[in-house]
């Protein structure tokens, strides 16, 4: 009897299932909707079968629907897929218009979006306009220049934020001279998205613009202008960047000792000195991390003098110096460093040295740490901890 049944619902199933491969235009019930879009048999079907699965969600009453239907469609890259989310830029619910705008950017950029998308930062949606300003820079068209030029002046932050990163992308002579006027915007989040983008642009004339913020009381303003000094490797920088190595944050110390690695002025390097013998140890690392990038006769003599010290916070912050030149004599003091001033940054360095020894003595401390080395989130080509 049982094998009746089975045989039963195998006939019932052999008639159904072709019945339902034909027609997956037919929208599943609301309550499934959204989720019916990321179905794996979605991507398996037929072009003309997707298309038209697609072009009912992207009108369904629910606006998430049409939200995902629009993502679905430019995933997949389908020949109509812009057509379908140009028209969803004139949506009546903003979430589609959002959707639609930021997906033209990362899915099917094409010159044909240009004058859409420079119409939607007139949407009076702030999402809208982001997403519109991302999609613009990706397609790095120069008609887009002028209207992200206006919205530096736009009356919301986030959007003049979002426009100072944008703009920059772009190559025009006008550029430079408007993110200079927005230095005075009265939004400190629009004034660290305006630093990032001027060391971005790699104009050195703007180095004088950026010195002042050093002394900013705001230590992320602080620190995006340490961070642009760097980025423009400007040498006439270096002696103000020097004092901050004892700014009052760690961030912006840290990030002082990167820029000072970036610029790379030898000539700086007795003005290091006292900072390379400061009592405290975290000024030592990171005066030797930045002294670390350099090179030239002095530099060799502070490392290899380090190592006859057995100088272990030298050690630490020049671990690069010393894995990049192969110092085999240093292997010790590497090794010690890890125990003693040991984090991220320095286990996966030594993971991706050829010495094994360093990468034996990663691999224990990550053990001991409760660690698992991943890919970043952001960066797939970026490894990082994580317990």
């Amino acid at each position: 009897m049982r094998k009746v049944r089975a045989l039963a619902w195998l006939l019932v199933l052999l008639m159904v299932l072709p019945v339902l491969a034909q027609s997956p235009q037919k929208v599943p019930p609301r309550e499934r909707r959204k989720s019916a879009i990321k179905w794996t048999w979605l991507y398996n079907l037929p072009v003309q079968q997707q298309r038209d699965t697609l072009k009912a969600l992207a009108h369904d009453p629910a606006p998430t629907t049409r939200a995902e239907a629009i993502r679905a469609a430019c995933s997949i890259g389908d020949s109509t897929a812009l057509s379908l989310a140009l028209s969803a830029l004139k949506d009546p619910d903003d979430q589609v218009r959002a959707m639609a705008a930021d997906m033209i950017g990362r899915k099917v950029p094409d010159s044909s979006a240009v004058i859409p998308l420079i119409k939607a930062l007139s949407d009076p949606s702030t999402n809208v306009r982001r997403a519109a300003m991302s999609s613009l820079r990706r397609i790095n068209d120069s008609r887009a220049i002028d209207p992200l030029l206006k919205l530096l002046n736009d009356p919301t932050p986030e959007v003049r934020s979002m426009a100072a990163s944008c703009i920059v992308a772009f190559n025009s002579p006008r550029i430079v001279p408007e993110l200079l006027k927005s230095l005075r915007d009265s939004d400190d989040r629009v004034r660290i998205s305006v630093v990032f983008a001027l060391g971005m642009s790699k104009d050195s004339t703007v180095v004088s613009s950026l010195i002042p913020l050093l002394s900013d009381g705001n230590f992320e303003i602080r620190m995006s202008a340490v961070k642009s000094l760097g980025q423009l490797r400007n040498r006439s920088a270096v002696s103000s960047l020097l004092p901050l190595l004892l700014d009052a944050n760690r961030s912006v110390q840290t990030s002082t000792a990167e820029a000072l690695g970036e610029i790379k002025d030898t000539a700086s390097i007795p003005q290091l000195l006292p900072y390379l013998n400061h009592q405290t140890n975290f000024i030592r690392i990171l005066t030797a991390k930045a002294l670390g990038e350099m090179s030239g006769k002095m530099v060799d003599s502070i490392f290899n003098a380090a190592v006859k010290q057995d100088d272990i916070p030298i050690i630490a912050g020049g671990h690069r110096y010393y894995i990049r030149h192969g110092v085999k004599k240093a292997i010790k003091g590497l090794k010690q460093a890890l125990e003693l001033f040991g984090d991220d940054e320095l286990a996966i360095d030594y993971l991706g040295c050829e010495q094994s020894e360093l990468v034996k003595s990663a691999n224990e401390w990550s053990t001991k740490q409760g660690l698992d080395l991943v890919a970043s989130e952001r960066d797939p080509n970026q490894l990082k901890w994580k317990k």
